[in-house]
């Protein structure tokens, strides 16, 4: 014979599973969306630097060839210690 109590358990135990799920779902995106907006400014501020280095050499070497041609992933992300494969 089930008694009454045991339906309301279960159904509070289903409840506290997808609110924690939920959570944790929510808190890995949040987390992720901080992540990439650091790197975006860096990134940002690494192009600006390239950019202000280039021309700097331009003026230098009296020559316009101002192209931004490297990847600048691979070359902020080396000053941390990763390596793309």
């Amino acid at each position: 014979m089930r008694m009454p109590h045991e339906r309301r358990k279960i159904a509070w135990t289903f409840e506290a599973l997808i609110s924690i799920c939920a959570g944790t779902l929510g808190f890995t995106f949040f987390g992720l969306g901080v992540m990439f907006i650091r790197h975006r400014l860096k990134k940002h501020k690494w192009r600006r630097e390239k950019l202000q280095l280039m021309v700097k050499n331009a003026k230098e070497k009296d020559h316009h060839d101002l192209s931004i041609s490297t990847v600048s992933d691979i070359t902020s992300f080396q000053k941390k210690g990763f390596y793309a494969i």
